[in-house]
């Protein structure tokens, strides 16, 4: 089974630009988390400067510095949520060297079915379904990607 090793390179690339966006990601929510710090101090000096003989203006700043505590919280739950193992590198050569024979990729004993899943999907631009009620037959039609041709 022949395969456009170019679409590998392009998968490379993809897998680049997925890393990018996690860590630009990553990036947004530490800065959300740096904003929410800020407003939590600035509620904490508000409240702290507050005359206590003016309890509703004291519970409101109150209030609004437990609502910032709850925001701040909740960035870092975000941070740490958004913390995923970080995505396996894959070796250029040896990812090229799939595309050669892609027939012992797929035969391979320790080829999971998730790994023959991510390859069907990288191999399958799409299927067409037509059912055929008077001949009760439903017909695919496999579209791959690249120059493959079975």
């Amino acid at each position: 089974m022949l395969y456009d090793r170019s679409r590998f390179e392009a998968a490379l690339v993809a897998e680049q630009d997925v890393i990018a966006q996690a860590n630009e990601r990553k990036r947004a929510l530490a800065l959300e988390r740096e904003q929410a710090k800020y407003e939590v101090q600035l509620a904490r000096r508000r409240y702290e400067a507050v005359d206590p003989d003016k309890r509703l203006v004291a519970a409101e700043l109150e209030a609004r510095w437990n609502e910032a505590l709850a925001k701040l919280r909740d960035c870092e739950a975000r941070l740490e949520a958004d913390d995923p193992i970080p995505p396996c590198v894959a070796d250029r050569e040896a990812l090229l060297d799939i595309a050669a024979d892609l027939e012992a990729a797929w035969c391979s004993p320790t080829a999971t079915m998730r790994t023959k899943q991510r390859l069907v999907r990288a191999l399958v631009e799409e299927i067409v379904v037509d059912v055929d009620d008077a001949a009760r037959e439903v017909v695919l039609v496999v579209h791959w990607r690249g120059r493959a041709a079975f």
